[in-house]
């Protein structure tokens, strides 16, 4: 990782730290090595508290009352390594694959948008040892969903979670709403600051 960092100064790197009950004591460790290693100038974390990889959408209800009861500790060790923690507060981490030119990468060479589809042949986007124009899975003309709604969260949410699309609908052209799930986390982060402030 820090041999990519130091090929530009444009790159910046995001790492996504995926934390569960069997892990969540090794954090601080691991928080503590990547400063050390890396520092914080270009590097970000995200952490995502998961429990399994859900195969019905109800269950994710579970996995996000995890996070809330979480995330305030994780933030704790982070900004005790050193690290700076940002004011945008996402639910299962800042979701990347919506962002231009990311892409996750198959030790065989294929290319994915998000680690969820991985394995599934309809969503390769293509292989780094072969030349192909790559289309992404993620349409933008699903953001007009949001702004009809006028929805604040859609600079966080980007139009909602591929992953949750693709196990409700089977389909990833149709926005998986998450504002009730972004209220939820906001409402709790922000009402946990205030008794941070009044104690």
């Amino acid at each position: 990782m820090k041999d990519l960092l130091l090929l530009s100064n444009k790159v910046k790197l995001g790492i996504r730290v995926n934390c569960d009950d069997d892990n969540m004591t090794s954090i601080p460790e691991l928080v503590n090595n990547l400063y050390q290693e890396l520092g914080n100038e270009k590097v970000t974390i995200a952490f995502a508290y998961i429990e399994e990889t859900f195969n019905n959408i109800n269950d994710d209800k579970l996995a996000l009352d995890n996070y809330l009861k979480k995330i305030h500790s994780l933030n704790k060790i982070a900004i005790n390594s050193g690290f700076k923690i940002t004011e945008n507060n996402y639910y299962d981490a800042n979701c990347l694959a919506k962002a231009k030119n990311y892409f996750i990468m198959h030790p065989n060479g294929d290319l994915y948008q998000c680690n969820f589809f991985i394995g599934k042949n309809k969503y390769i986007l293509g292989n780094v040892f072969e030349y192909k124009r790559i289309t992404p899975i993620f349409n933008t003309d699903l953001y007009q969903f949001c702004i009809k709604k006028e929805c604040c969260f859609l600079p966080l949410c980007q139009a909602g979670c591929l992953k949750k699309s693709f196990k409700k609908y089977d389909d990833v052209s149709k926005v998986y709403c998450l504002f009730e799930d972004m209220e939820d986390v906001n409402r709790a982060l922000m009402l946990e600051q205030m008794i941070q402030k009044e104690a």
